[in-house]
């Protein structure tokens, strides 16, 4: 359900437009769920840039981002025409979402090999695991004449376990280092476009007082 700020938000042809660009430019499906919503803040501020007055949110463009893809699935002719597109504005627009449609499938596709490869990590495990179990339990048959055979065999099967769970420990270890370098790198990221926010509030803040005191002395 959309927020009350993204209900009361109306979008023009030319918004619509300067969304897709930034989108695009910036490609917020390339990250992280939390490095996405840091992109969209982005999108929304390039927005407000280009719109001033106009209450853009990373959710708002977010959201006016998924429709726009989902109208270009469909080419939905009916919802453009209510935006008020001319076809030079669809032309230039369709490329756009056809390039964005393109990179959240991308990312829906590395979520998937992503669960795929968690998956099979937790199947190998399990084996491992399985197999250990197997290998530890007694060997009540023929027991006088499988004796050394049954210990080698138990051995193998020890050191094959091993190599199995520290091979999966080692590359989920690889994999959380990734993800702790990805996670510093966006918290460095919100850091800066936060930084970069203030900046620009407070830049704004001294040209209004300049604005009022040339205003005053013109009086």
């Amino acid at each position: 359900m959309a927020s009350n700020t993204a209900s009361r938000m109306r979008f023009t042809s030319k918004m619509d437009l300067a969304l897709c660009r930034s989108a695009l430019a910036r490609n917020p499906y390339q990250n992280a769920e939390e490095g996405s919503n840091i992109v969209w803040l982005k999108v929304a501020d390039d927005l407000m840039n280009e719109f001033e007055g106009r209450p853009f949110t990373g959710r708002n463009v977010r959201e006016r981002t998924g429709l726009l893809i989902s109208w270009y699935r469909k080419n939905d002719r009916t919802n453009k025409n209510k935006s008020g597109n001319d076809d030079e504005v669809y032309a230039e627009q369709d490329q756009l979402l056809q390039e964005i449609e393109s990179l959240e499938r991308e990312k829906g596709a590395q979520k998937g090999r992503k669960d795929d490869t968690q998956e099979k990590g937790k199947a190998i495990r399990k084996i491992a695991m399985q197999t250990l179990s197997e290998a530890k339990k007694p060997n009540t048959e023929d027991a006088g004449e499988c004796s050394s055979t049954s210990k080698k065999r138990k051995k193998g099967d020890d050191v094959f376990v091993d190599m199995l769970i520290k091979r999966h420990e080692s590359e989920a270890s690889l994999k959380q280092q990734q993800i702790d370098l990805e996670n510093k790198r966006l918290e460095f990221e919100k850091q800066r476009f936060e930084a970069e926010q203030e900046q620009r509030k407070a830049e704004a803040g001294e040209r209004n007082k300049l604005i009022e005191m040339l205003a005053k002395k013109l009086q």
